[in-house]
């Protein structure tokens, strides 16, 4: 027979007895599957570290690019400056269109990104500090604040919040510069010692003269911008749908209701 046992023991073929691994041999074994180990995870490391050298553009080698890339590349960035000289022109032909609204400053929240905006664009976008998507800031009530929005205001939105609105951004957004750090608005001792030289000693006083369009660029030097969390209700009436007509109410200037109801959408 192939096999059977003799004694205690189980023979194979010939007679042989089945080998009993001994101590020594386990750990040899144990070493051999843990150096094994240690050397892929090294490799698996390795490779995501080149990933991600590569994902930066760090990698040693520069990456060759086709032609087709850049060529594509220039058409966005050249269809991006024909949409901006389109509203510069717009606006230069409807200047009387645009009229001053008396009331509060203007908050303006930018609501989309293109990584081909033209240079204009951005030069616009980073005056009044929304240089990324969901930055918002409060911009001078003035006619030539406004010409300056309706070229850029295919990425934001736009208008005069109301009282309330801008009680609120303050207490759950409201972030000062206090010896070059962020710090949260908490204290009206910082807020005095700032602009107490023009009589704002207090959040309620900054709220005034938010609401009233006074002071705003020694507000702006005080506070940081905005920086609002992802929309929350994708599906309500006024929120970020996407553009699929001419206007859609998404985009550009809106009501005080309107506004507040999609700055409040972030909250």
């Amino acid at each position: 027979p192939r096999g059977g046992r003799r004694g205690n023991k189980r023979v194979f073929m010939k007679g042989i007895p089945e080998e009993n691994y001994s101590t020594q041999n386990l750990i040899r074994k144990r070493r051999r599957n843990e150096e094994v180990n240690r050397k892929r995870e090294e490799g698996r490391v390795k490779d995501v570290m080149m990933a991600q050298r590569r994902k930066k553009g760090q990698a040693g080698a520069e990456e060759i690019k086709d032609p087709e890339f850049f060529a594509k590349r220039y058409r966005k960035q050249q269809k991006s400056y024909v949409i901006y000289k389109r509203k510069k022109n717009a606006v230069l032909r409807h200047e009387a269109v645009i009229e001053k609204k008396e009331g509060a400053a203007i908050l303006a929240i930018r609501v989309k990104d293109d990584k081909h905006i033209s240079k204009q664009e951005m030069v616009i976008l980073t005056k009044f500090g929304l240089t990324k998507k969901h930055n918002a800031g409060f911009i001078e009530n003035t006619i030539a604040n406004l010409k300056t929005l309706k070229k850029v205001e295919n990425y934001i939105v736009y208008g005069q919040p109301s009282k309330t609105l801008i009680e609120d951004l303050l207490k759950y957004r409201g972030y000062a510069k206090v010896d070059g750090k962020k710090v949260p608005i908490s204290d009206n001792n910082m807020i005095e010692a700032a602009l107490g030289d023009i009589d704002i000693i207090c959040v309620e006083d900054i709220v005034e003269s938010l609401y009233k369009n006074e002071n705003i660029a020694k507000i702006n030097e005080f506070m940081f911008n905005f920086i609002m969390s992802h929309n929350k209700h994708m599906n309500s009436k006024y929120s970020m749908r996407e553009k699929t007509r001419t206007f859609s109410g998404r985009l550009g200037k809106r009501s005080t209701p309107h506004l507040d109801h999609i700055i409040r959408s972030y909250f």
